[in-house]
């Protein structure tokens, strides 16, 4: 584990267990998790797929290319105004 990772789950506060729940999952999967942008950042095959994090009101997981994903449900939102 990179303990730069670790430190960010330590650190975290108010969404420590939702983010630690969400970690648990994705890790079953064939990623690779790293830190960028100061998040936990999550890889295949050397592509950025999705990020995870907290904010003040909610935690979120944000695909990077959430526009190619198939929403038959609508059950994502978008970020903001200004995300794709």
């Amino acid at each position: 584990m990179d303990s730069k990772i670790e430190q960010f789950f330590k650190n975290e506060k108010q969404w420590k267990n939702e983010l630690e729940l969400l970690r648990d999952i994705i890790l079953k999967c064939d990623v690779t998790e790293e830190l960028k942008w100061g998040v936990p950042c999550y890889t295949y095959q050397g592509k950025n797929l999705f990020l995870i994090g907290g904010f003040k009101a909610y935690f979120t997981i944000s695909f990077l290319k959430g526009t190619l994903l198939n929403d038959e449900n609508e059950l994502l939102e978008f970020a903001g105004t200004n995300s794709q």
